[in-house]
């Protein structure tokens, strides 16, 4: 799916959803690997900014991306099945050497590029930029995840426009609906 397209549907997402969409912020994450192991457990703090509700979560993989994404879709696939049928296709750090403030550039920006494909082979982008790899890391993440969970909740409010304007014989709606649901 091409940016401009993504963007598109971001919009379309905001108007169908509104203030109902989910928006969550990592307040904070603990990561633990046994590198002999290789197996890695992540315990986030969530926080829901409307409402201030905080949310404690852990999840287990092969590193850090692996273990929240793990925990996100623990929280929410029995919500949000979808969920089940998304896979990375890519992930990548890049340093913004040059940026920091340290003659050693250790602090220098970040940028997290993660590659989604839901199942139906469409490959979806999302970034994130900060001054640490971890909180890039876990953003990028969870800003995936958010994006297949609105994705499924305005399917299903527009599916449900959808059926009222059927019902009301509102066909104007309901086409403008229709077109909703194909993108």
């Amino acid at each position: 799916m091409t940016a401009e397209k993504q963007q598109q549907v971001d919009s379309m997402l905001r108007e169908v959803l509104g203030e109902g969409s989910i928006r969550l912020q990592v307040a904070g994450h603990a990561l633990e690997e046994d590198l002999v192991a290789g197996t890695s457990r992540v315990r986030m703090t969530l926080v829901a900014p409307h409402s201030g509700h905080e949310r404690e979560i852990e999840g287990k993989g092969v590193g850090l991306v692996d273990a929240a994404f793990d925990a996100l879709v623990r929280m929410l696939v029995t919500e949000y099945p979808s969920l089940k049928h998304i896979r990375f296709a890519s992930f990548s750090l890049s340093g913004e050497v040059g940026t920091g403030e340290r003659r050693s550039q250790t602090d220098a920006g970040t940028t997290a590029r993660l590659e989604v494909v839901n199942q139906v082979g469409r490959t979806f982008v999302f970034t994130d930029s900060s001054r640490s790899v971890a909180a890039s890391s876990v953003q990028v993440t969870l800003s995936a995840v958010e994006y297949f969970v609105n994705s499924e909740r305005a399917f299903f409010r527009v599916r449900s426009f959808l059926d009222e304007a059927m019902a009301k014989g509102r066909h104007d709606l309901a086409q403008r609906y229709t077109q909703m649901l194909t993108q």
